[in-house]
């Protein structure tokens, strides 16, 4: 009975041990980016596929650049990148994105990178952003999200809100 008690005593401190290194390596998430910086990054690396200039991302528009930028890596013209034009790929990603960079990586461990593969970050970004799912971002989901306190840049305010009868430093209400 002491010998299982003390197996479990142990077991536990050295999972909490692992536990906490395991924590302390992972570090703040994408480079200690915060949520915003990240966001803004995302769009502007979406916006580059923005062909006719219209402020908005469609579908096609997406695929046709990402067709585009794969085969401006792929050196060879093989329609796979191997490894030295992943790791061509992957610096002139982290040139442009920094710390926030999508890097290539084989997924499927074939020795090197396809087309699909070179796409799927860039698509599910796309797919994520695209709130209402007509297969367009518009300028809204194109958009850094506002905190509710900031002002928009014109200093106008909000649709739908007033300044309060009181007058300065009153809180605004519906109109």
């Amino acid at each position: 009975m002491r010998r299982i008690f003390r197996t479990i005593i142990c077991t536990g401190i050295c999972t909490g041990a692992v536990l906490s290194v395991v924590g302390a390596c992972a570090g703040p998430p994408r480079g200690g980016l915060g949520i915003a910086a990240e966001r803004e990054i995302e769009l502007r690396v979406l916006a580059g596929y923005d062909a006719d200039g219209d402020g908005t991302l469609t579908r096609a528009e997406l695929d046709s650049g990402l067709a585009r930028a794969f085969r401006q890596a792929d050196g060879d013209g093989n329609a796979r990148l191997n490894r030295d034009e992943m790791a061509a790929e992957n610096q002139r990603r982290w040139a442009v994105e920094g710390p926030s960079a999508s890097p290539l990586i084989d997924w499927n461990s074939d020795g090197g990178i396809d087309a699909t593969e070179f796409s799927t970050t860039a698509r599910n970004l796309f797919v994520r952003l695209d709130e209402n799912e007509d297969g367009v971002l518009d300028v809204v989901e194109l958009s850094l999200p506002r905190s509710p306190f900031q002002r928009p840049q014109d200093g106008a305010l909000e649709p739908g809100i007033g300044p309060s009868p009181g007058g300065p430093g009153q809180h605004r209400h519906p109109v």
